[in-house]
């Protein structure tokens, strides 16, 4: 009868276990989650591309492709003139640069909303987090 407990005690503990750890394929549908809620997150938000040859330009991020090969940027600013609206390609740029906080809020609102129902420490995390945000934003006076 003791035997029979610890048994079942150990086919709950690696149960356990095993639900806290990931599979390689829900780790890469977490990654592709949390990637495309980024990308969502640029959405009208203004982004420095850094591009080859030494380029970096400027404007407001509106959208990419869905296979991430091309994005669009609105107002974008050049070393030529401004641009109204322009389709970059994903190959001809080294890195898309915004705002941290700007995303940040985004996704935190994006994280609040995701499970539908949040608990009192959820809410507590999140607004702890955005209180340490604006201590380290605010600008000694």
């Amino acid at each position: 009868m003791a035997d029979e407990q610890s048994t079942s005690a150990l086919i709950e503990q690696s149960r356990e276990e095993s639900d806290s750890t990931m599979s390689d394929e829900e780790m890469r549908g977490e990654l592709r989650e949390r990637y495309l809620r980024m990308i969502s997150s640029l959405g009208g938000k203004q982004v420095t591309v850094d591009m080859h040859e030494k380029t970096r330009v400027s404007g407001k991020f509106v959208a990419m492709k869905s296979d991430g090969s091309h994005f669009a940027v609105d107002s974008l600013s050049t070393p030529l003139g401004v641009i109204e609206h322009a389709i970059l390609r994903m190959g001809d740029t080294l890195c898309i640069t915004a705002k941290l906080d700007a995303i940040t809020d985004d996704c935190l609102g994006a994280n609040e909303h995701r499970s539908g129902c949040e608990t009192e420490s959820e809410t507590g995390e999140a607004e702890v987090e955005r209180n340490r945000k604006e201590a380290l934003t605010e600008k000694p006076g």
